[in-house]
């Protein structure tokens, strides 16, 4: 999905922390190649789209999540009260709260099983496709970090 074509029902949070990092007033955390392949929007329980690359160069991409709802048998999503899990293949992806502040709190994230170098380390850093971070506040962005390749790194999905 693209910043000019978000879904209809999506309304963004106005923090979200990602443990030492904070992102204000945002829409999204990554871009890649233009696509936005991780979106979280308020609830309860917060509402999520992902959608990973069907190509080696993230040209392509095919969405696999929409509004918590999976698409994919490897995929699965856990809504309840204000926390969402995603797991792939029982392997715990994206684990969210929205607060009573309505605030979204990133409790765990590691898109690697689905082939996407982005984590939150056991340092408690933000690692996106190489780099890390960590004690950042992002401020009225609609994309926090964006990203473009030319190579052959993503595995499509299968």
């Amino acid at each position: 999905m693209y910043l000019d074509s978000l879904p209809p029902r999506f309304v963004p949070f106005g923090k979200i922390i990602l443990r030492t990092n904070k992102l204000i007033d945002t829409t999204a955390l990554f871009s890649i190649n233009g696509v936005i392949p991780l979106l979280i929007g308020k609830g309860p329980p917060p509402r999520i789209w992902l959608s990973l690359p069907t190509s080696a160069d993230a040209r392509q991409w095919a969405p696999v999540v929409k509004e918590n709802f999976s698409s994919h048998p490897d995929i699965t999503v856990d809504a309840f009260g204000r926390r969402v899990l995603i797991k792939a293949s029982e392997i715990p992806m994206l684990h969210v709260l929205q607060n009573e502040s309505d605030d979204l709190a990133f409790l765990s994230l590691n898109l690697r099983p689905v082939g996407l170098r982005v984590f939150i380390g056991e340092d408690n850093k933000l690692h996106v496709m190489g780099s890390t971070l960590a004690g950042n506040t992002f401020k009225n962005l609609r994309v926090a970090i964006a990203l473009e390749t030319q190579s052959q790194s993503f595995v499509p999905l299968g």
